[in-house]
């Protein structure tokens, strides 16, 4: 009996080491994680890539964590990277519509139209209130000359934010290109 009470207090032991292992992963990884946003918001791209690197390497599948990363990389202009870790992190979260939104922003920025509207459809797909995701939309097809598209996407943005004064502005540039002054006048 004295044997089984051993062994049982031994499991028991290593369970609640093993338990708090990952616990302490974890929470470093949350550490590195805040350091690595601290450093983002000084603008010290560079070294807050090197923070969410290593909470990323404890904690491979934290989805925030890799968006985290992936945004710093974008910042710092290291494109290539930003594309194949947002690729990454929809891998791992395929609903997440922030990550195809922002993914199909780079595309755009780097003249890969027609693979950031893919990107930014999905993201509109995913969560149709996606303010931004239709703004950025609509500008790639203006850059594409698709301006009536264009315009259908601002309207949109519009709709779900009438405030948005960049938004407005679009929109009546959209229209000047298409013609429609007495819209672009009301815009």
């Amino acid at each position: 009996m004295n044997i089984l009470v051993s062994i049982l207090t031994i499991l028991f032991a290593a369970t609640t080491v093993a338990a708090q292992v990952p616990t302490e992963v974890a929470q470093r990884a949350a550490e590195l994680n805040r350091i690595g946003i601290t450093l983002f918001e000084s603008e010290d791209f560079a070294k807050a890539i090197e923070a969410f690197t290593y909470s990323i390497a404890l904690e491979p599948d934290n989805h925030r964590i890799r968006m985290n990363l992936a945004i710093a990389y974008s910042r710092a202009e290291r494109d290539a990277e930003a594309i194949e870790t947002f690729e990454k992190l929809i891998r791992l979260k395929p609903d997440e519509a922030a990550a195809y939104m922002l993914l199909g922003e780079i595309y755009s920025s780097i003249g890969n139209s027609e693979q950031a509207i893919r990107e930014l459809k999905t993201a509109i797909r995913l969560k149709p209130d996606l303010v931004l995701a239709h703004a950025i939309l609509g500008r790639t097809l203006v850059e594409l000359g698709r301006y009536r598209e264009a315009i259908w996407s601002f309207e949109t943005a519009i709709k779900l934010d009438p405030k948005d004064a960049i938004g407005l502005n679009d929109l009546g540039c959209a229209y000047v290109l298409t013609k429609q002054y007495r819209k672009a006048i009301d815009a």
